[in-house]
């Protein structure tokens, strides 16, 4: 739906940055998500960054039509088989 944010990124940002870290930095930064992904990666550089770490950050503008809704998260859902 418009609005909504996606994160995909390493188990480097996610085994040292919280979850409610995350969501807090996606908050703050919703309008600037180059430095919302920056800032994610800095984070986990700074809580010790001993894993590669990558991140990017997309946000829905508009809604998919149904059709195109349902085949994007069946592919980005096999992104992660």
């Amino acid at each position: 739906m418009p609005g909504d944010m996606f994160v995909l990124c390493s188990d480097g940002l996610t085994d040292l940055v919280e979850e409610r870290d995350i969501e807090l930095i996606l908050n703050a930064l919703r309008t600037n998500l180059p430095l919302a992904a920056s800032h994610l990666v800095q984070s986990a550089k700074d809580n010790g960054g001993y894993d590669n770490v990558s991140a990017i950050v997309v946000k829905v503008l508009e809604p998919f039509p149904a059709g195109r809704r349902s085949r994007f998260l069946a592919w980005l859902a096999g992104l992660f088989r």
